[in-house]
């Protein structure tokens, strides 16, 4: 009941209903699938922010880097999961085409050939900090010149209209 200077008001409630917040997923990888143990409510981040449209259980990894999910039921969030950190991927784990990178270690020159490709492939080479140093396209293989390029480890992003993939390389 409320009261004021205008005198005493009738009683009302209102009901309220209190939404739990969800548990705190846990996700896991297998090959380059990550799963949450959260069937539904999903939504993936990595290391930029959202993922757009990555909002089931599993997450086809495309790209190195931090990967975790938030969890969103009834319109309450979860605390994020545990991170999940992709350094590498294999060339086979995305696509299982046949594709070759040799020699490596390379010196000067480092060929990349790929099997029945029926596209324009674009390829950039990625020093350890993350800056490209070398980028071209081909279709079918591609010999790179890589004499300006100090001795070091470096990854090999492919690129095609399906997928990206990345190889550790080395220079020797």
């Amino acid at each position: 009941m409320g009261y004021n200077g205008c005198g005493d008001g009738g009683s009302s409630s209102i009901e309220v209903t209190v939404n739990e917040i969800p548990t705190t997923p846990i996700i896991s990888l297998a090959g380059t699938i990550l799963s949450s143990n959260a069937p539904t409510g999903n939504q993936w981040y990595n290391q930029i922010g959202l993922i757009t449209g990555a909002v089931e259980q599993n997450y086809q990894v495309t790209e190195i880097g931090d990967y975790y999910t938030i969890v969103t039921l009834n319109g309450c969030p979860s605390e994020a999961s545990n991170t999940i950190t992709i350094t590498t991927l294999a060339l086979n784990d995305i696509l299982n085409s046949g594709i070759s990178v040799y020699p490596n270690p390379f010196a000067d020159v480092l060929t990349v050939e790929i099997d029945e490709n029926k596209g324009i492939v674009t390829f950039e080479i990625i020093n350890s900090v993350g800056v490209i140093v070398e980028q071209g396209n081909f279709s079918d293989s591609k010999m790179i010149n890589t004499s300006k390029l100090n001795s070091g480890i470096y990854f090999l992003k492919i690129t095609n209209n399906k997928s990206v993939e990345y190889i550790k390389i080395i220079k020797e």
